[in-house]
Formats: C-alpha cells, structure tokens, sequence
C-alpha cells in the first residue's frame, strides 16, 4: 500500500508541477495549459501502475484493480491540490467554485486516465497469468 501511496503522491506531484510552470498567463489557471501536461499526465501515470500492477502482491484482476486505482487516486488529489494551490496563488479574488471546479477536473481526469491504464495492465497480465 505504501509503494501506491508514494508512486501517486510523485506522479501527481510533476503532473502538477508541469502544469504550474504551463499557466504563464496571469489570472488565468487551467488544469491543462499546454499539451505536454497531458502526455506527462498519461505516460507518469501508466508506467506507475504498470509498476503497481506487476507487482507479486496484486496477483488476480481485482487486486489489480485495486491497486491501480490507489494510486490514481492519490495522484488525481495530489495534482488537484496543485491546481487549487495555483489558484489561490495566481488569482486575485479566486471563486470556491472555480477552484472546486479546477480540482475536480484535475482529480478526475488523473482517474480516468489510471482506470484506462489499469484496465490495459490488468488485462495484461491476466493473460500472461492463464
């Protein structure tokens, strides 16, 4: 549980720093300023996962799943933080809503790109498995 705890807690940590360093432009944030934060987004967070899935305590689907979606999770929080955090910053009267907004689309897209990723390691190695 720890390893997912810290792989997501670093990959929402560069994900969240890329996209500090992409908002150049002033009152105005955005979860994905350029595209690179994206592909960092995908890339950090599949190669976790893959490291997560592959390990011998997720041995069937469902601890797979588990353990992929953990660490998503965490990443998803943590990169949202650094969105909300970028918004209080940057912003000179920031809206709760608008940091709720930022942070949801943050939280949830880091979770729907680890679903996807461990969907794609899970099948995977349930195949290498049979």
């Amino acid at each position: 549980m720890g390893l997912r705890i810290l792989l997501g807690a670093a990959v929402g940590g560069a994900v969240g720093l890329v996209s500090w360093r992409g908002n150049q432009t002033a009152n105005l944030v955005s979860v994905f300023p350029d595209g690179i934060t994206l592909i960092v987004l995908v890339v950090l967070l599949s190669m976790a996962i893959r490291v997560v899935v592959h390990r011998p305590s997720a041995q069937d689907r469902a601890s797979a799943v588990r353990a992929g979606m953990t660490t998503s999770s965490v990443a998803g929080t943590v990169f949202g933080s650094f969105i909300t955090a970028l918004g209080l910053l940057r912003l000179g009267a920031p809206s709760e809503t608008g940091l709720a907004f930022g942070f949801v689309v943050a939280f949830g897209s880091a979770v729907t790109c680890g679903a996807l990723a461990t969907a794609l390691w899970s099948r995977g190695r349930a195949i290498h498995a049979a």
